[in-house]
């Protein structure tokens, strides 16, 4: 799920092509209010088969490129203002797939450095691979936003795509460039070494800091990354709802080895199972006593595929259910100092998957 405002943005942009948003958003049963309200939330998928339906109706192929071209900003507001005031191309990338679980649990992003510079991937499931629109959203975003945030007319030297060759690239190699790969198993846009310490305009590294602290407070993730465990928990927490939480998937992140992993954890006095299981705890902890996520949410967001499971793993840790364990805490804390930050006119960002 993702916050239904997320929608305001393709709206928003329709209006100026002259459709309005109710022309779109009744083939859905979506209310124009709804969009507006905070709490309010949407599958991934539909707004997926938003643009899908947005370029049958304007007969643009490349409509999700041109959507990205013409706004050029993340639609939640907390991850725009996170990525937006990181000090250089690289601490966005960092951030951004560090994250991208305030606005979905659906998908994961990963952002790795090689020797020829460095790659940043979308994992997405197998409904959303096909979604040409989506990911021509996605990856345009991001390229469009570099250029405005770097000041450099810049292509990537390499983008890959998980949809087939379309008919017509025109606009595709007008926007992304040439060096475009299709068919592939996930999205990914690669990035030359050069550009990657450049510093992006007007941000405030102070504010990047403090957002970025209130970002892993909202999702549970460790605030201190101050020692390898730690570390590690964080890996986990950031995929534990992808079902990709091997020890081999971990150790790939951090740049290393099953076995050099498991020797660290190991001299850290702990081992990749006990991790998981602790990381599930305190996520648990977290979600059941600082958030009113609905119980099926958070089990799910937590690697459950069931409540009951979910349940049974809640009792083990806290002796008691999870509705228990909620309703046992009073009065949950509420990080208000985050939402003053981003307060200027766009309001605060919200967990959510």
């Amino acid at each position: 799920m993702i916050p239904a405002r997320t929608i305001a943005v393709v709206t928003d942009y329709l209006q100026t092509r002259g459709i309005r948003a109710e022309v779109v958003l009744r083939s859905f049963d979506i209310e124009v209010s709804s969009i507006l309200c905070d709490n309010a939330k949407i599958p991934l998928r539909t707004f997926a088969d938003i643009l899908e339906l947005s370029a049958a109706l304007l007969k643009d192929d490349a409509f999700g490129l041109h959507l990205a071209e013409a706004t050029g900003r993340e639609p939640l507001p907390l991850l725009h203002y996170i990525t937006s005031n990181a000090p250089t191309l690289r601490a966005s990338l960092h951030a951004k797939s560090r994250y991208i679980g305030l606005m979905t649990r659906r998908y994961a992003v990963s952002y790795v450095e090689h020797r020829n510079g460095a790659r940043l991937t979308w994992r997405l499931s197998d409904d959303l691979c096909s979604q040409r629109q989506f990911i021509e959203y996605l990856v345009g975003m991001l390229v469009v936003r570099v250029r405005r945030q770097t000041l450099r007319s810049w292509h990537p030297p390499r983008i890959g795509v998980c949809y087939a060759d379309p008919a017509h690239t025109d606009e595709l190699i007008r926007i992304l460039g040439s060096k475009l790969n299709f068919g592939g198993e996930d999205v990914s846009i690669d990035f030359d070494p050069d550009i990657l310490d450049a510093p992006l305009q007007n941000a405030d590294p102070e504010l990047y800091r403090e957002l970025e602290a209130y970002a892993r407070s909202l999702l549970g993730l460790p605030v201190e990354l101050n020692d390898f465990r730690s570390i590690v928990m964080d890996q986990i927490a950031r995929r534990i709802a992808t079902d990709d939480t091997t020890e081999t998937r971990i150790a790939a992140e951090l740049g290393t080895t099953p076995r050099t992993l498991q020797r660290k954890l190991m001299e850290a006095g702990t081992n990749f199972r006990t991790l998981l299981d602790e990381t599930r705890m305190e996520m648990a902890r977290h979600f059941l006593t600082n958030t009113d996520l609905p119980l099926t949410e958070i089990a799910f967001m937590l690697g459950f595929s069931e409540l009951s499971s979910f349940s049974r793993a809640a009792h083990k840790w806290f002796g008691m259910t999870p509705g228990k364990l909620r309703r046992t805490v009073h009065g949950r804390p509420k990080p208000e100092q985050g939402a003053k930050l981003i307060q200027s006119g766009t309001g605060a960002g919200r967990t959510s998957t």
